[in-house]
């Protein structure tokens, strides 16, 4: 009963344990759509940093040559031609609108200039939250590292404790013969025994005549004789049921002992996920790598933007864009799209936190999963190694090798 009841405790931490590792595949599987996600903005802020950039050279090149110093507008002289007349009211007219034209465009270029700061901000941010990502999964690899190689070594003790228990039904094999034979031997003692008394029955009858004269002298004997004979035949009754008791023990720790056929096939279904659970690891490594050279090429840009010294964008270049992203930021305030934009970018963020916490909260019931498992294999070890079966089949057999011997 109280085998059946572990069973069925085992059963449902199995069923608990395979819940969990699917709860840790759905965030597996979450982490990495994330993690394309990441990418394809990545890429798209690449693209876009990358047409702003271009922006800016054109909008420097016009500037360059709106820089050049125009003629002089005035000439010395006490008289003017018509002609001359002309063109000083067309170089005053161009004088006119040349400073607004090039203001406009210093604004222009103050504009983007805040935005490809900004663009260049939210990269960085962007980069640290992968960096991040990237360091979760290099602990949930080394975690996964660490579980596979204990799930090795216990496989190796479960394939211990198998032969050990091969070797334990070996035993109980030749126990059931030898009780068998013993069953047999009592059997054929007491029908020897049933044959004795009868002849000894017959004999007295077939010579009652010749023996009349020593009756009085052989009737305490034959009553001594018949009271034996009672009394063997109890015993042998008692014997007989002791037996059947045994006979009906083994074959109740036979049955027990069958029910090991379904833990080895339950061990068979772990050794299957755990299989399984191998070949994820292998496509988590390539993620991984893959999130690797994504990172060699971020550091790349960040050379390529702010100098080998960019400390992934923490530089003293990068504060004085970010001081001058701000101050662009509180001067357009009133701009619907920079509402937009910060409404997005605050979205962003919170779905970026509650990813987080579901990939601490997977982290957290793959760690429960592990120890619940080592605690269930070293309960399932200890259970195999102990030698208390087998003593009390030794002195079992010793107790009926002790009847045997008083009844012989």
């Amino acid at each position: 009963m109280i085998e059946q009841q572990t069973l069925t405790a085992q059963s449902f931490e199995d069923e608990k344990t395979e819940g969990k590792m699917l709860l840790l595949l759905d965030d597996i599987d979450v982490a990495k759509k994330q993690l394309s996600l990441l990418k394809e903005e990545s890429e798209s802020l690449s693209t876009k940093l990358k047409d702003l950039e271009f922006h800016l050279d054109e909008l420097n090149l016009e500037r360059d040559s709106l820089s050049v110093a125009p003629e002089p507008l005035s000439q010395t002289g006490s008289t003017k031609s018509p002609n001359q007349e002309s063109s000083n009211n067309y170089s005053e007219n161009a004088e006119s609108k040349f400073f607004p034209y090039l203001n406009s465009l210093e604004n222009r270029l103050t504009e983007s200039e805040g935005r490809l700061e900004g663009h260049r901000q939210l990269t960085s941010e962007l980069n640290h939250q992968l960096n991040k990502l990237n360091q979760t999964n290099k602990k949930l690899k080394a975690e996964f590292e660490q579980i596979l190689s204990q799930s090795n070594q216990e496989d190796d003790a479960f394939r211990v404790s198998t032969d050990t228990l091969e070797d334990l039904e070996m035993q109980l094999d030749e126990k059931t013969k030898e009780n068998e034979f013993l069953l047999q031997k009592c059997d054929a003692l007491k029908t020897e025994l049933e044959e004795r008394t009868e002849q000894i029955q017959n004999s007295l009858l077939a010579h009652h005549d010749e023996l009349r004269k020593v009756y009085q002298e052989k009737e305490k004997t034959l009553t001594s004789l018949r009271k034996r004979s009672s009394e063997l035949r109890g015993d042998s009754a008692r014997l007989e049921k002791r037996l059947q008791e045994e006979l009906k023990a083994h074959r109740e720790n036979h049955e027990k002992n069958s029910q090991v056929n379904s833990w080895k096939s339950e061990r068979g279904i772990l050794k299957t996920k755990l299989k399984n659970l191998k070949t994820q690891l292998l496509t988590e490594q390539g993620n991984l790598e893959s999130s690797q050279k994504r990172d060699q090429e971020l550091d790349q840009k960040y050379v390529n933007l702010l100098g080998e010294d960019h400390n992934h964008g923490e530089c003293e270049l990068a504060r004085k864009c970010i001081i001058a992203s701000i101050k662009d930021s509180n001067e357009a305030k009133d701009d619907p799209s920079f509402a937009r934009e910060m409404e997005y970018e605050r979205d962003y963020t919170e779905q970026l936190n509650e990813e987080m916490k579901k990939i601490e909260n997977s982290l957290r019931v793959f760690r429960e999963y592990r120890e619940a498992q080592l605690i269930s294999l070293n309960e399932e070890l200890n259970g195999c190694a102990q030698k208390g079966y087998i003593k009390l089949l030794k002195e079992e057999f010793a107790e009926l090798q002790m009847t045997l011997t008083q009844l012989q």
